[in-house]
């Protein structure tokens, strides 16, 4: 097997969490060319920086104050995606990892994209409010990137999940996962008030969306549902149409519940049917699903 094709396996099976990080590392390079370029034009170093931030950076990297981000508001979701320093990227993309297995283990591969997407959007949010309202991080506002407030979702989420799961690591031995939430928590409020403060906010908020992401859960409150439903059928807006056929409904089909494509549905049967599918994508993953699934969420998901 090829790179490219290592690289399309994860989309064609669909692992969203593999699928995040090939996006991460590849903007990472994406963004290390335009930089090595600018290198070569003979910029120097402190010149290098200011010239990167100012024809690349500062398009999709978040303002952190409300005045600022509203001439913007396409950042808070290309923050969330975007690290220009090798330590930056590799430490989120290896806790992504670890905790992104966890969680397809404990909560299916479906969740892994919404909690990610609201992790960097309620870090974005606070980010926004602490530095808009509170003098000293007023007159400290740069710009926000970075996946580690996404990332601290997911970590957060997994340990909710399950805190009393135990897990080995170097040099401290065996430890309980909510020890390690704690701890994860604590070193960010602690950081707050260090130069680097403002990214400690946005973990927070990742972390908060976490919690509150697995407690509505435990309520019987999926808020993936509606993430996904949006998600796939925007993705569907960009795959090639096919031609709507007419299938009669047979006895077998109507014996195992499911409805086929075609003519006579009414819309409660569609909404009932797609959020049949995205109950299935929450529990096994998108790759659990059928082609004929997969095809009657990108036709129908779209439409109700």
């Amino acid at each position: 097997m090829s790179i490219q094709d290592d690289i399309k396996h994860p989309f064609r099976s669909g692992n969203m969490l593999l699928q995040l990080i090939i996006v991460n590392i590849a903007i990472f390079l994406i963004l290390n060319v335009f930089r090595l370029i600018f290198f070569f034009q003979g910029y120097t170093e402190i010149n290098l920086d200011i010239v990167f931030f100012k024809r690349v950076l500062q398009w999709v990297a978040m303002p952190e104050r409300f005045d600022e981000f509203i001439y913007k508001p396409w950042t808070v979701f290309t923050y969330m995606f975007i690290q220009v320093d090798v330590l930056h990227v590799f430490f989120n993309m290896l806790m992504l990892f670890l905790f992104g297995r966890l969680m397809q283990q404990l909560m299916g591969n479906g969740r892994i994209l919404a909690i990610y997407i609201y992790g960097g959007l309620m870090g974005a949010v606070l980010t926004i409010i602490f530095h808009s309202t509170i003098p000293v991080l007023y007159l400290n506002s740069g710009p926000l990137l970075g996946a580690s407030g996404s990332v601290m979702a997911i970590v957060i989420a997994t340990i909710t999940y399950a805190p009393n799961m135990r897990v080995m690591l170097l040099l401290f031995g065996e430890i309980r996962l909510i020890y390690l939430g704690l701890i994860y928590v604590v070193i960010d409020l602690v950081g707050i008030s260090y130069a680097d403060g403002t990214g400690h906010i946005c973990h927070l908020g990742g972390a908060l969306m976490g919690f509150l992401f697995v407690k509505a859960m435990q309520n019987g409150r999926d808020l993936s549902r509606a993430f996904n439903k949006g998600f796939y059928a925007l993705t569907g807006l960009f795959k090639a149409k096919k031609p709507r056929m007419k299938v009669v409904k047979t006895s077998a089909s109507v014996r195992t519940g499911h409805l086929q494509a075609g003519a006579g549905q009414s819309k409660a049967q569609v909404r009932e049917r797609i959020d049949a599918i995205l109950d299935k994508i929450s529990k096994g993953g998108y790759e659990s699903l059928s082609k004929e699934e997969k095809d009657y969420l990108y036709r129908y998901g779209k439409d109700v």
